[in-house]
């Protein structure tokens, strides 16, 4: 769960927000906590707005949150991340764009084996990647394949976020995600992409940041 208490001088006038979007922080971790201590040191005095921070991390200003749902949800200790000014800002997003990637493996999962007695005359398969990976929260993607006679017959894109992750949400790009089959229908590549959208909370004025992720899936029955 990424939810971000900011400084907001560059973004709102404080005086237009109410005290029913305060959110309480009490309970909020430190970028210090979660970043290594590198990647403080190297954004020091690198941005100088939050706005600047988020277009170059690859992160959009996206709507805002009601507070109150903040407030009042449930979660397994913290509730979120508290940044402080626009340094530990830039550590933060540059630190979960970095993550990005960095353990994408595909696995093979299947064939799924029919049960007793049952005669089917196709088997399925399931391909799956990290599409996207930080902090307590995995976006994964996925192919499911069916054949018969080692031939694919079909082939489905599929994502989820997965982990601890309380109000952040994905949705899969459908539209934009396909499937490539080799030409005898043995394999193939499968592009998946979706958006991620990340509760932020600067100085309880609960905003919405979404940045988009994508992954290739090569695979082979």
């Amino acid at each position: 769960m990424l939810l971000l208490i900011l400084h907001l001088q560059s973004l709102f006038n404080v005086s237009e927000i109410s005290s029913a979007q305060v959110v309480d922080d009490s309970q909020f971790l430190t970028v210090a906590d979660i970043v290594e201590s590198e990647y403080l040191t190297k954004y020091t005095n690198k941005f100088k707005t939050y706005e600047e921070v988020r277009k170059s991390a690859g992160f959009t200003l996206d709507g805002t949150i009601d507070a109150k749902t903040i407030n009042n949800s449930t979660g397994e200790g913290h509730k979120g991340i508290k940044v402080n000014n626009v340094d530990e800002y830039a550590a933060l997003l540059f630190y979960l764009k970095d993550q990005d990637g960095q353990t994408q493996t595909v696995k093979l999962n299947g064939p799924v084996k029919p049960k007793p007695g049952v005669v089917t005359p196709f088997a399925t398969k399931t391909f799956e990647k990290v599409v996207a990976s930080a902090l307590t929260q995995t976006v994964m993607g996925y192919v499911t394949v069916t054949y018969d006679n080692g031939k694919i017959s079909k082939a489905v894109t599929s994502s989820e976020l997965i982990g601890f992750h309380p109000m952040n949400t994905w949705k899969h790009n459908s539209d934009r995600s396909y499937v490539d089959l080799n030409s005898k229908k043995t394999g193939g590549t499968a592009y998946i992409e979706g958006t991620l959208s990340l509760v932020v909370l600067i100085e309880g004025v609960g905003t919405i940041s979404t940045k988009t992720h994508s992954t290739y899936i090569d695979f082979s029955i």
